[in-house]
């Protein structure tokens, strides 16, 4: 888990959602989401190689985080949760597969990321 209980808003839960098959490529080969070399919140004297390894080590334990919260949701959720944040279907499109209105799929992603959010320690 993050170190700060805060860190996981549902803001931020749905942030590295929208992110995620991104993430877990970086995760996979050990590199940044984006091609910034430098951190904004690290110090300036941080050599490179070290900045590489601290974040690639953040963005494992975001990951890890995240497929923790995934497993803990009903099956559905998660279902919806994969089908949009890792497949990267539209509401519509799992709508259509699940049988239900796309509306009510917005819903279940929403209280499936507030659910997430809670699992990783966040409390309003």
């Amino acid at each position: 888990m993050h170190d700060d209980a805060q860190y996981y808003t549902p803001q931020r839960v749905r942030y590295w959602l929208d992110r995620y098959p991104e993430l877990c490529i970086a995760v996979q080969y050990g590199c940044a989401l984006d091609a910034s070399e430098v951190d904004p919140g690290q110090p300036a004297g941080m050599s490179k190689p070290m900045l590489r390894r601290d974040l690639a080590s953040r963005l494992l334990v975001i990951k890890c985080d995240l497929e923790r919260a995934i497993r803990a949701l009903d099956d559905r959720e998660r279902k919806v949760i994969l089908l949009q944040y890792r497949d990267q279907l539209t509401t519509r499109e799992i709508g259509a597969m699940l049988r239900v209105s796309h509306q009510r799929i917005s819903e279940i992603s929403r209280d499936g990321v507030a659910k997430m959010a809670a699992r990783l320690g966040y409390t309003q």
